[in-house]
């Protein structure tokens, strides 16, 4: 991306997934990388982080909603 906002980001996204897969860490990482896609749709290391986070709250069942599975599948 050349977004530096949407980079920024996109990194806070990765150091949050980084400090563990907790419920409350994960939360967070999910929100910073929806505001990097917000900032710029075509920007996919965002997308792909982001399917990573949503993959693991359901896979490690912090959250197995049909809407969590959902937001997986559709990044």
């Amino acid at each position: 991306t050349d977004n530096l906002d949407a980079y920024d980001a996109y990194l806070r996204g990765r150091e949050y997934f980084a400090r563990g897969q907790t419920d409350s860490s994960l939360r967070s990482a999910i929100g910073e990388l929806e505001r990097a896609v917000q900032l710029d749709d075509g920007f996919a290391l965002a997308h792909a982080q982001l399917a990573r986070c949503h993959s693991t709250m359901y896979w490690d069942r912090l959250d197995r909603s049909e809407e969590r599975r959902a937001a997986e599948r559709d990044k």
